[in-house]
């Protein structure tokens, strides 16, 4: 189908551990586990990959974990544009109580500093596959975070005709946040669904076809711009929408979906009234990581296939709500997602 580019900057080795019942101070003993590639970037290019699209990530590797992550993207069939750093990828753990449902997500650190290394993408990538480990330290040393940045833009090019760009996720601590709306211009794909708030203001925020936050990433971009945020439980997000552009604005105003779990989302654009849409409900949550990833990457299938936007965000929140009926992370059934695409009605 489509040459999509996704970027997600801050991947994860993650683990997936099942207690019968999750006791905070006591030991727990798991009766599942599980481990994988993963983070935000990661899952958003395994559903677009499910969905028969040819997909590129661009990502930051390092370690152990690092050389794990590119293994799991080769197997997921991913293509991996990485800049190899000297700093351990971060581990990720989300512990699931079977008993409640509840679900406790584990997050590492990751800092991009000195010491950063770039890797050879051939000689990565056929190491990898061959079940070598490569040799990190014969690689130049990239040094300062804003080699390193250059690194991650010499990786991408508009030149491979991409059919749309998705951003997830956070910037790693160390790398300046202007380095997403950066790789936008680069890359000048018709479509960007942007899961991020981190290095856009002003005129950047044009650069997206529309942005997919939940409300509280919202919030922190709406108070970066100077923005009082919607006041969502009365539904007063009109003025919001119109205030936002601003007399004088110097940029296009985006799209914005904002989504709050299973509560209302919201689509949010310029001059045009708020359409509230209602995930629909579910009998059980099996584990709701990655669902937000997954809306991200229905949104892209959605518009590279045509679809207008108020469709794609249906069709989006459908796969995304299938997601959560899985212990795996950003998989999903398609007959529980045809099952509840029927039953996301606008509210």
């Amino acid at each position: 189908m489509a040459k999509i580019l996704v970027v997600g900057l801050n991947p994860a080795w993650q683990s997936v551990m099942a207690f019968a019942e999750l006791r905070p101070g006591r030991v727990n003993r798991a009766t599942e586990s599980v481990s994988f590639a993963s983070g935000k970037g990661i899952n958003a290019a395994k559903v677009l990959k499910r969905l028969g699209h040819e997909v590129h990530i661009l990502q930051i590797l390092g370690g152990e974990n690092g050389r794990r992550c590119l293994g799991g993207c080769l197997e997921l069939g991913l293509h991996s544009l990485d800049v190899w750093v000297e700093t351990e990828t971060r581990q990720c753990s989300t512990l699931r109580d079977l008993g409640n449902g509840q679900v406790t997500e584990l997050i590492a650190p990751f800092t991009v500093g000195r010491g950063a290394v770039a890797d050879d993408r051939a000689s990565a990538e056929s190491d990898s596959a061959a079940g070598n480990s490569p040799d990190r330290k014969s690689q130049p040393l990239l040094g300062e975070p804003e080699r390193i940045t250059a690194e991650l833009l010499n990786r991408v090019d508009s030149s491979e005709g991409y059919a749309a760009v998705v951003v997830c996720g956070s910037v790693p601590a160390g790398l300046p946040a202007s380095i997403l709306p950066d790789i936008l211009r680069k890359v000048c794909a018709p479509i960007a669904v942007v899961d991020a708030w981190q290095g856009f203001a002003g005129e950047d925020l044009g650069l997206a076809t529309c942005f997919k936050l939940n409300r509280e990433e919202n919030a922190s971009l709406c108070g970066k711009m100077g923005w009082a945020p919607p006041d969502y439980d009365s539904r007063r997000v009109t003025d919001w929408v119109a205030a936002k552009g601003g007399p004088g604005a110097n940029f296009a105003a985006p799209a914005f979906l904002v989504t709050a779990g299973p509560d209302v989302a919201w689509m949010l654009r310029q001059g045009r009234k708020p359409l509230p849409f209602q995930p629909p409900a579910i009998d059980r949550v099996e584990n709701s990581t990655g669902a937000g990833d997954t809306v991200a990457a229905g949104l892209a299938d959605g518009l590279v296939n045509g679809l207008e936007l108020e469709d794609a965000f249906h069709r989006s929140l459908a796969m995304g709500s299938a997601s959560c009926m899985l212990p795996n992370i950003a998989e999903f059934r398609e007959e529980d997602f045809l099952s509840l695409l029927a039953k996301v009605p606008t509210a």
